[in-house]
């Protein structure tokens, strides 16, 4: 019953194993700035990077906006010692006045702080802290692209035209980047076909990680009822519909089971409205569990995990579930694939493909004995493959500070 990943292009060129270096900084002086559109992303993926680079001995400091989650940021933030910059940048609007208001607060920044390195993450980020970087005659300028977002995922016409804007942006902002990172070949495969970016500044990594000891490995639970949950943003993309819909499918033959919902509202284009999306959920027997800080003690009282998203860099919150010993179902989507090794410790079922998500749920109600095979495999996957750590060291060896 499960479904195989469509090939529907070559596979990308060989990303470089080994690729030169800038010659190291002199150690008297090495500042790195980290540049975010969204404060809340800095504890949630770059919470155990940051740490990382203040072990290397160089100064950090952070540049992001002042949104909702700033304040409770700044305070952990001063825990490792790490300044936090207030920038004028929006996550998701265009507005070529603002966006040029933040290119200069950037450059300034960049300046008045004698920053050595920059690493940035997300589109805006990506764009603007490059050209500001060089601009200011920084000499290591690194970049991620933590996944493709709803510009590659969408195709009307609005969202062609500020796909054709951001890839011309984003070329340009490549050419002065030392690397770029990219958390699967299929993201990468876009830019390289598009003439995007060189293939020698191309680094692969395995997303962003996940911290094996902060998720530790947890048995499955003992009592009834098998608990499917869904752990994502509530958008379309994250395959939303289809979970509710699948859920309904599988809630006729086994009404027993529990179907859950964990996630927020975020500013996207694709985001549905609270009331519809609350209004959808109950009437297809999920359960919503809201917006939580920590999401570990759910991830523990689930069986299996399930986010059937259209593309990602590499989700998270799979991640996660990996390291604590979650079997998984999810797409054969770019970013999500990378996360299952088919039948060892999940299903993957195809993009917008609501009855196959409800087969692969029915599939583990129906063959409990798989559960616990494939909890042990996914956390041997996060291990092998997802530790925080070694994503980290990849990362710091390119902002030349190993």
């Amino acid at each position: 019953m499960a479904q195989k990943k469509k090939s529907t292009k070559q596979v990308s060129p060989k990303m470089p194993t080994k690729r030169a270096v800038p010659k190291k900084q002199p150690q008297e002086h090495r500042k790195v700035a980290v540049v975010t559109s969204n404060t809340k992303t800095l504890l949630t993926f770059r919470y155990d990077f940051l740490k990382a680079l203040k072990a290397t001995g160089a100064e950090v400091v952070v540049f992001g906006p002042n949104d909702a989650s700033k304040t409770a940021v700044v305070r952990k933030l001063k825990d490792i010692d790490v300044p936090f910059f207030v920038i004028p940048i929006a996550n998701t609007k265009l507005n070529p006045l603002q966006d040029y208001a933040t290119y200069k607060a950037l450059k300034n920044l960049f300046k008045k702080q004698n920053i050595t390195s920059v690493f940035s993450y997300t589109l805006k980020p990506v764009i603007y802290g490059s050209l500001a970087a060089k601009a200011a005659g920084i000499k290591t300028i690194t970049s991620m692209m933590t996944g493709l977002g709803h510009l590659y995922t969408f195709h009307d016409w609005r969202t062609k035209l500020l796909r054709l804007v951001s890839d011309r942006l984003l070329k340009t902002a490549f050419k002065v980047n030392t690397t770029v990172f990219f958390q699967n070949k299929d993201d990468a495969q876009v830019f390289l076909d598009g003439n995007l970016v060189s293939q020698e500044k191309a680094v692969l990594v395995n997303g962003s990680g996940v911290n094996l000891k902060e998720f530790p490995k947890t048995q499955l639970p003992q009592q009834a009822p098998l608990t499917f949950l869904f752990v994502g943003r509530l958008l379309k993309s994250k395959g939303f519909y289809e979970y509710c819909e699948a859920v309904k499918m599988v809630h006729k033959k086994y009404p027993g089971m529990c179907y859950q919902l964990l996630g927020g509202h975020h500013p996207n284009p694709a985001q549905l409205g609270k009331k519809e999306a609350l209004k959808i959920m109950k009437d297809s027997f999920v359960e919503y569990l809201g917006e939580v800080d920590d999401v570990l003690p759910f991830l523990q009282k689930a069986h299996v995990v399930v986010l059937p998203s259209y593309r990602e860099g590499t989700p998270k919150a799979l991640l996660e579930a990996l390291s604590v010993g979650r079997p998984l179902i999810t797409t054969n989507a770019p970013g999500c694939c990378e996360t299952v090794s088919e039948e060892e410790n999940g299903v993957l079922v195809h993009v917008a493909d609501p009855w196959a998500i409800a087969e692969a749920m029915k599939f583990f109600i129906e063959h409990s004995e798989k559960l616990r095979p494939m909890a042990d495999a996914s956390r041997k996957l996060a291990e092998d493959r997802f530790d925080v750590h070694k994503v980290n060291a990849t990362l710091i060896k390119h902002l030349n500070l190993a």
